[in-house]
């Protein structure tokens, strides 16, 4: 039976399919190619961005894991609106990433600041007037608008000033965004208990903010002081 349909299959494949897999891989040397290095290498941006991906990553994660139960338990919404506000929720992470495309190429560092400080607003702004429903789903857009686009930005700016290798500069900024959601579900599941979901939220947005100083202050310096120091 077994060698029945494997000579049926062996029949119906066609030409093509019996190509080996190896045609279709680059022939290029990964070394070689266009984007396997920065177009702006810069090892103290590099450093400031993957600096500031950490506390952003867990700041976000510390609230975000626990969004439900402050809709839920705070804001006062019922389970089936909390099903509501979580699909308005997705629907402003494309929208944001599609704002996000449109600009990022123009101004890739201010890009970057405002995603970081836009979630940083939307996550205080959760835990000061998360009480009060209206000003709840304003912020958890805001929130939401702003989630995407900072992985976007540090994924673009890895692109730009990693000083070495562009997958290494991406594979460190990845792992620095994992480690940070880990991060924050954690330090939002130990505050939950001792303070309540509202101090997660705060925790992560002072976190946010702790990220966007560090981007503010790592700015690149400006051409003429780079002239000047030479």
């Amino acid at each position: 039976m077994r060698q029945a349909v494997g000579a049926i299959t062996a029949r119906r494949r066609s030409p093509a399919d019996r190509i080996s897999p190896a045609a279709y891989l680059p022939t290029s040397r990964p070394h070689e190619a266009r984007a396997a290095y920065g177009t702006a290498p810069d090892a103290r941006r590099f450093a400031t961005v993957l600096t500031a991906v950490a506390p952003s990553a867990t700041g976000a994660s510390a609230g975000f894991t626990y969004l439900v139960k402050l809709l839920g338990d705070v804001s006062g919404f019922s389970p089936s609106r909390v099903d509501t506000l979580l699909g308005a929720f997705g629907v402003a992470c494309p929208a944001g990433v599609a704002i996000t495309g449109a600009l990022i190429d123009r101004f890739p560092h201010a890009v970057l600041a405002t995603a970081v400080a836009t979630r940083a607003a939307g996550m205080l702004g959760l835990y000061a007037a998360g009480t009060h429903p209206v000003a709840a789903v304003l912020f958890l857009v805001l929130v939401g608008g702003a989630l995407g686009p900072v992985f976007m930005a540090t994924q673009n700016e890895m692109l730009h000033c990693a000083p070495g290798r562009t997958d290494t500069a991406l594979a460190a900024n990845s792992a620095a965004y994992n480690i940070g959601i880990a991060a924050g579900a954690a330090l939002g599941g130990l505050l939950l208990p001792l303070a309540g979901v509202r101090a997660a939220f705060l925790s992560g947005g002072l976190l946010t903010m702790t990220a966007c100083a560090v981007l503010l202050c790592g700015r690149r310096r400006p051409q003429a002081m780079t002239t000047s120091d030479e």
